[in-house]
């Protein structure tokens, strides 16, 4: 009985670790309606609290303590019955305890693996995430610590220790067989192509204090985790991530954000974030909420404006309602605008009425461009939600992109009223002593109803 007390108690506490750590940060924003999503806002709310934060640690540890004490009782009892053993038996039950610790660490980690990279997203808020966590963990430690409370029967306990050790390689196996376990990084499961070489300049085209201003970098193509995207290597890990699940599919959907937003492909990023919206994604459904500020008004952004606020789907919290409805308002839907502002100030937790103010009808801008002396280079528009914000270049800011042709023109149509800023990018062999600079920097670029069309000239030099 002690065997199975002692796992429960190292079971029980770390499932709750585990899941806590695998919750929304807040009930503010969206999460989906899963099963059980009512007592997972419940413990969402506790973990976030300060006792919360407190208990469960103190929890797991106690738990731990608990194990330790239960199995070194048994491992007391039972050498009390073995007269005739060995002197040496507990230097054997140590090493017997440190074989089952390290084969319980494979069959942890495997199954841990399956559960939280294929068969539950991360913020899934489904009950069944912290009971299947429990299961998986109170098998694998009652294996071991009964393996383990064996110590002095030889047999007995290599019975044990075998079936923890094929319980460990069922679970490799099959994240191996179908699930790209045994793959060495998203590069190896998704058969990405080398990544891109040379250099990369880009210049960001802002403001200080309304004087424009020019700020230009210079980027080596290829470097892991940082630049080593490219229009190939996209293409792979998109279709990779459409392909099933997958214990590397969040790595590929991650690639793919950050990936597009490197290229300043605003047409790729928004197909990524629809793919990962679709897949039930954190991060997706974040960067998607906070691009519509600066979406251009179309079909498209009407589709993934109602995507994120189904009520069938997902549960929508105050801040993420009070994103939504600012969006309805820019893509003139202010009927749908003033409900889910009621709804962001609505409940203890929503926004202060007074504070959300959505924005005006008005006319939607366009900016019309000429880009002289680079061919071939990328330009991308970037919103700038108020005027503290930095000329970041990220996922959530991009709205718009294009390529300059060879009469260098390009135009950005049906934006939002808003404060924008281009990026120019182009690639290179090699580093340049002295990065081209732009003249003609329009600084920043404010549609308004007074200035709906805007005219950019630019030249490289």
């Amino acid at each position: 009985m002690r065997p199975a007390a002692a796992a429960l108690a190292v079971a029980a506490p770390l499932a709750a670790v585990l899941w806590s750590a695998r919750l929304p940060a807040s009930l503010t924003g969206s999460w989906p309606r899963a099963f059980g999503w009512r007592a997972a806002a419940a413990f969402t709310a506790f973990a976030r609290s300060r006792p919360g934060r407190v208990t469960l640690p103190l929890t797991a540890y106690a738990g731990l303590v608990a194990a330790a004490a239960l199995l070194i009782f048994e491992l007391r009892a039972r050498s009390r019955k073995g007269d005739g053993q060995r002197p040496d038996r507990w230097l054997r039950a140590a090493a017997v305890v440190a074989g089952c610790a390290l084969l319980a660490r494979m069959a942890l980690v495997s199954g841990l693996d399956l559960l939280q990279n294929v068969a539950f997203a991360p913020e899934s808020m489904s009950i069944l995430e912290p009971f299947a966590t429990l299961a998986w963990l109170f098998v694998v430690s009652w294996l071991a610590l009964r393996a383990a409370a064996e110590a002095l029967a030889p047999r007995r306990a290599a019975g044990f220790a075998c079936a923890l050790a094929a319980l460990g390689l069922a679970a490799q196996g099959l994240a191996a067989a179908r699930f790209d376990g045994g793959r060495r990084g998203l590069s190896q499961a998704a058969a990405l192509p080398e990544p891109p070489s040379g250099w990369r300049a880009v210049a960001i085209l802002g403001g200080d204090g309304g004087k424009p201003t020019q700020e230009t970098y210079q980027l080596r193509l290829g470097r892991e985790g940082a630049s080593d995207y490219g229009s190939a290597r996209l293409a792979a890990a998109e279709r990779y991530a459409r392909l099933g699940p997958s214990v590397y599919r969040r790595a590929a959907l991650s690639f793919l954000y950050s990936g597009y937003a490197f290229e300043a492909d605003a047409d790729g990023l928004g197909r990524a974030l629809d793919l990962g919206v679709s897949l039930d994604d954190p991060l997706a459904r974040a960067l998607a909420l906070d691009r519509l500020a600066c979406e251009p008004a179309t079909d498209r952004a009407l589709k993934r404006v109602e995507a994120l606020a189904d009520d069938g789907r997902f549960v929508i919290g105050p801040q993420a309602a009070a994103k939504v409805a600012a969006a309805y308002a820019r893509l003139g839907h202010p009927a749908a605008a003033r409900a889910w502002k009621e709804r962001a100030e609505a409940g203890p937790d929503g926004v202060a009425p007074g504070l959300l103010d959505l924005p005006a009808a008005a006319p939607l801008g366009r900016v019309d461009g000429r880009l002289d002396g680079l061919p071939g280079a990328r330009v991308g528009l970037y919103c700038r939600p108020d005027a503290y914000s930095p000329y970041a270049l990220g996922p959530a800011q991009l709205a718009a992109s294009a390529v300059v042709g060879r009469d260098g023109r390009f135009s950005f149509d049906r934006l939002p009223p808003g404060s924008y800023f281009l990026a120019v990018s182009a690639d290179e062999p090699a580093q340049r002593a002295a990065p081209w600079k732009l003249l003609g920097d329009p600084g920043d670029l404010v549609v308004s109803a007074r200035r709906s069309r805007l005219v950019v000239r630019l030249r490289a030099k």
